[in-house]
């Protein structure tokens, strides 16, 4: 069965079709690419499969279940993770940080606990800090852990970027032109990150 599934998903602003009738399939393990020149709706496409654009047709299944009308967070819980076209991190925050907001949602204390000095509160900040310190090594980064983002190298932030997307747990993993910007050394990296994450998730 197909991890991710999309049926027929078309978006329009007024008058302009950005996607019509666009479908395709990805099995887990599976590398899918999405070619096409500036403007012609990639982004878009993977705005309306993350929940950010509502889709006006068709239908998105992530591991069978229709998430097509579920809100970012909803979709994010169900598995799906993403990166943007435009690097967007945390300037002011450390690496590890950067990577414990998208841990935060899944941490197991209510509201008394976030208020209050709780054991339970310290046992889950523990655990996040694992559990993100084992992404950043995935991504080649946990030596960077107590940097700043704005220091490092443009490559070193887009692997940053997967680290914090890692961290949700994706069963799918969208990432929309990683290697934009990137030097030949940092695209070739990129490509062994990619297919060793592939093996992965």
């Amino acid at each position: 069965m197909a991890v991710l599934k999309v049926e027929g998903i078309s978006k329009r602003f007024g008058g302009v079709r950005a996607i019509e009738d666009f479908s395709m399939e990805a099995k887990g393990g599976e590398i899918h690419g999405i070619i096409g020149p500036n403007g012609a709706g990639k982004t878009t496409i993977f705005n309306v499969i993350s929940g950010i654009y509502p889709a006006d047709e068709g239908r998105v299944f992530l591991d069978g279940k229709d998430i097509t009308r579920m809100e970012q967070h909803e979709i994010t819980r169900e598995g799906m993770g993403r990166t943007f076209q435009n690097i967007r991190l945390f300037k002011g925050l450390s690496v590890l940080d950067n990577v414990m907001c998208a841990f935060d949602p899944q941490s197991k204390y209510g509201v008394p606990g976030s208020l209050l000095p709780l054991s339970g509160r310290f046992r889950e900040e523990k655990r996040g800090r694992e559990i993100c310190m084992h992404y950043l090594e995935v991504v080649g980064l946990a030596h960077a852990a107590k940097e700043r983002p704005e220091n490092m190298s443009y490559g070193h932030r887009r692997r940053l970027e997967i680290a914090r997307a890692l961290t949700c747990q994706p069963k799918v993993l969208l990432l929309d032109e990683p290697a934009a910007g990137m030097n030949p050394v940092e695209v070739g990296e990129l490509t062994e990150l990619i297919q060793r994450l592939s093996r992965q998730i």
